[in-house]
């Protein structure tokens, strides 16, 4: 169910909270909820990236309850797609209608904390090469060149093959990493896990590329 993940703390304009983002492959069972919320609530985390959650807008009530705090959603299907933003009820914040697509792979929105606003996307990067590079190219629409960004997710690519990949052709299917490098460079953002585990080997799995994000399981954030 909760295949790979990482949570970091992100400590911008003085600022505390602990995020985590997580492909879960899945989260339509009740079983399988009850244990990701439950996992989340008892480490603290204060905002939730999903993707993957196969969620439909029937679910929505029912899953709204049983977390039992602030959830924005953007479906897929029954069987693909699907990303979500959970907040904890511990967490005192206001946002702004979510801006997202409409297959189910990004939500971007403001949230004001303390008179302090953070911009938060989470994205779910197609698979393909070439419906990357779309992706990538695209996804600048939704963040933000003001406020500070938070851009986590599964973009599904890998940013060093030596040290987030292992075995098979450490250039296959990654030409759409240049519109993300541009994308980083553009947006000032930084992947704080590898800046700091530099040399540390990072494997998930096959496809599975969170990036809290970006990459691996990592987080981006502006740099300054």
């Amino acid at each position: 169910m909760m295949s790979a993940f990482h949570s970091l703390n992100i400590l911008p304009l003085f600022l505390i909270m602990l995020i985590i983002s997580v492909n879960t492959q899945g989260l339509r069972l009740p079983e399988c909820r009850t244990v990701a919320f439950n996992f989340f609530k008892r480490l603290k985390y204060d905002i939730i990236f999903l993707q993957e959650t196969h969620w439909t807008v029937e679910l929505e009530n029912t899953i709204s309850q049983e977390w039992n705090g602030n959830i924005i959603f953007n479906h897929g299907t029954a069987h693909s797609c699907g990303v979500a933003i959970l907040f904890t009820t511990r967490l005192n914040c206001q946002f702004t209608p979510p801006q997202t697509d409409n297959q189910g792979r990004i939500i971007a929105l403001d949230i004001t904390i303390d008179d302090q606003t953070l911009h938060l996307v989470n994205i779910y990067a197609p698979r393909t090469n070439t419906e990357r590079q779309y992706f990538y190219r695209n996804l600048n629409n939704y963040l933000s060149s003001q406020d500070n960004n938070i851009l986590g997710g599964d973009s599904n690519s890998i940013a060093d093959p030596k040290y987030d990949k292992s075995g098979g052709n450490p250039k296959a299917r990654q030409s759409a990493n240049n519109d993300l490098t541009f994308l980083n460079a553009r947006f000032s953002l930084l992947d704080i896990w590898r800046s700091q585990n530099k040399n540390r080997r990072c494997i998930l799995g096959l496809g599975q590329t969170p990036l809290i994000i970006l990459s691996s399981a990592h987080a981006l954030t502006n740099s300054s």
